[in-house]
């Protein structure tokens, strides 16, 4: 199976938010080392908080070194989803 293919939802100095967009290749979840070192080798993650859309719209953390090694998934916060929801809710109206 290929690998995950996303984009880059936002990002900005202390975050990074992606969107699994593959149908036919491999999820971000399933993916996710190959995504981080993608993001830090491409995209000068640094320590930056990795945010991801998986392919049912919700939103979770891919937890990292900062070195581009993935270290595991976290769940996030009820209060930060829904600020994020209703920031993106925003940008997708103008």
């Amino acid at each position: 199976m290929t690998r995950a293919q996303y984009i880059i939802v936002s990002q900005d100095e202390t975050t990074v938010l992606i969107r699994d967009i593959g149908t036919t290749c491999m999820s971000v979840t399933n993916d996710a080392e190959a995504v981080v070192r993608d993001l830090h080798d491409l995209h000068a993650l640094g320590a930056r908080q990795l945010l991801y859309y998986d392919s049912e719209d919700q939103i979770d953390e891919l937890k990292h070194d900062g070195q581009g090694n993935f270290t595991g998934f976290a769940p996030v916060a009820d209060e930060f989803l829904r600020d994020l929801k209703r920031v993106m809710d925003t940008l997708e109206d103008k």
